[in-house]
């Protein structure tokens, strides 16, 4: 059996274009050793036909209906036969066309660590970036108690972490920070870098503003899960969140959209 150093996973459900993007953005990499794995939620609208156009160069293509992100993912891992497992979605793309050739080099092929992640360039639909990275200026991994600082489109996972924490709960938003705090709490370690590996499209299932209330409530549900926090600081936190929230839709509705969106990219980049 093959084992590339890389696999890499795509899920896509009904993003024709930036399945393509994203197909793109891997088949360019000078960066050679790797297989790529799509998994299709039964899209409808053109996206089977387009894998089936790249078809050669996918080492396997699954397109069935799944349970949502976390199940795709989870289908993904059943194929994956690399020493490194990364995730990228469609509508996602590489930083550059020899990032996986620096990450591995400078990083993959010397870690000790068996979780190596870096940063995503925030970007628009038309690739426009948006003046910010995930996450923005330097982190620790203690600021994971705090926060969701890793994206799973900047970081490589042994394969070997997922037979010992296990895969991807279900989960709307936070299933890949429900894996985080796991890895964390079974002392996997963590190596955080600067480099920026990929350019992540900001019009995901995160990315809604109705969803940022669901998030919250996943995210401290996961830390109260695992006895990071106390359910009196979950309904604290929580509360001030609500409320926060429905100021900042309150303002929003007086000044507008447009202006909304301004003011929320500039406090980003900051």
């Amino acid at each position: 059996m093959y084992n590339p150093k890389i696999s890499i996973i795509t899920i896509v459900y009904n993003d024709k274009i930036g399945l393509e993007k994203t197909i793109n953005s891997v088949l360019n990499q000078d960066f050679k050793d790797f297989e790529f794995i799509v998994i299709d939620g039964l899209s409808t609208d053109g996206s089977s036909d387009l894998a089936n156009k790249y078809i050669e160069h996918i080492t396997k293509y699954v397109r069935e209906k799944d349970n949502g992100i976390a199940d795709a993912f989870n289908k993904g891992l059943k194929f994956c036969n690399g020493d490194w497992v990364y995730f990228l979605n469609a509508g996602d793309f590489f930083a550059e066309n020899n990032t996986l050739t620096k990450i591995y080099n400078s990083f993959l092929s010397l870690s000790k660590s068996s979780i190596v992640s870096g940063k995503v360039k925030i970007v628009d639909v038309n690739q426009v970036p948006l003046g910010y990275n995930h996450p923005n200026g330097k982190v620790s991994i203690d600021d994971l108690l705090n926060r969701n600082i890793i994206a799973h489109q900047a970081t490589f996972v042994k394969l070997e972490v997922f037979n010992k924490i296990g895969n991807f709960k279900p989960y709307k938003i936070h299933m890949d920070y429900d894996f985080w705090i796991r890895c964390l709490r079974s002392e996997i370690k963590f190596e955080l870098i600067e480099e920026v590996v990929a350019c992540f499209t900001r019009n995901g299932v995160s990315s809604f503003r109705k969803n940022y209330l669901i998030a919250v409530k996943e995210q401290l549900g996961i830390l109260l899960n695992y006895s990071f926090i106390s359910k009196f600081r979950y309904y604290k936190v929580y509360y001030s969140n609500f409320l926060y929230f429905s100021l900042k839709s309150l303002i929003s509705l007086l000044i507008g959209e447009k202006m909304t969106n301004i003011i929320n990219q500039n406090r980003l980049k900051r």
